[in-house]
């Protein structure tokens, strides 16, 4: 999923600003991020489908790999 796509289904953007940015976030993929169940509304682990898996330890590790490069 993009993250225009991503934005649309977060639908926290006001439609008409969706709009003016959708040609810029077409292009562009999240990375994944940390899943952590205690910090998210039980609500949305349905939702939670772009997430690096491991123990804390693995994904920290990925996040600062993500980041430096």
């Amino acid at each position: 999923m993009n993250l225009a796509d991503a934005m649309g289904r977060a639908k926290v953007f006001d439609i008409d600003l969706q709009k003016q940015l959708r040609p810029y976030m077409e292009s562009m993929v999240p990375l994944p991020g940390i899943y952590d169940p205690d910090f998210i509304a039980a609500n949305q682990g349905d939702r939670a489908n772009n997430i690096i898996k491991g123990t804390k330890k693995e994904q920290l590790q990925q996040v600062i790999k993500d980041i430096k490069y």
